[in-house]
């Protein structure tokens, strides 16, 4: 049921396409209270970590021992991720999907770190084809030959596990092979450089 009052922020929607950082907080907060009550109860499973000690750069270094939690909750996301690939076949909705990654996120007894996010409704994003990132899942029906996108992040004792995978519904065109073979090449480059004194 929509609310009686709403903030400024609610109206820039049809006034102006430019946001301050203000107004949009001050509409995800109205979102979240106001339009989903239930937002709040879970996020209320999230404890807020700030362990570790910062450098002079504002870099986070944490001790060995934190490094347990990061894993648990990264291999949670992992799992999810292994768990959904049957589920990514023509005919299928990226609604549908979601669904069920908010099912596992739950029976697992953790948190979704996006729902709730500035009233963000779904425990991924799901970008189909064209879609750089972050798509939003819905009522879209994958075709043959589709390649998305699933984007997971989980809260684990207030760890999170953040991760993407790419996946091909149904028949995978010669096109679409080369770009995801491009881009897994890309990524373990990246991963590669990711080393002490590089920038």
């Amino acid at each position: 049921m929509a609310p009686t009052s709403r903030p400024r922020a609610f109206h820039l929607v049809r006034r102006s396409r430019f946001w301050t950082r203000q107004d949009v907080a001050v509409y995800g907060d109205f979102c979240s209270k106001r339009l989903y009550p239930d937002v709040k109860q879970r996020s209320a499973r999230v404890d807020d970590r700030t362990k570790g000690r910062l450098t002079k750069d504002g870099i986070r270094i944490y001790d060995s021992e934190d490094f347990a939690g990061m894993h648990k909750a990264g291999e949670l996301a992992a799992h999810i991720l292994d768990a959904i690939a049957p589920l990514v076949v023509p005919g299928a909705t990226t609604g549908e999907i979601d669904a069920a990654i908010e099912k596992m996120v739950d029976d697992a007894g953790a948190t979704s770190a996006t729902i709730g996010y500035k009233g963000y409704q779904h425990a991924s994003c799901i970008s189909v084809n064209h879609v750089v990132c972050h798509g939003i899942p819905g009522e879209k029906r994958l075709k043959d030959g589709d390649i998305l996108n699933v984007d997971v992040t989980v809260i684990v004792e207030g760890w999170y596990g953040d991760t993407s995978r790419m996946y091909v519904a149904g028949k995978l065109a010669r096109k679409a092979e080369r770009l995801i073979q491009v881009t897994h090449d890309a990524l373990f480059e990246g991963i590669e450089a990711v080393k002490p004194g590089n920038t």
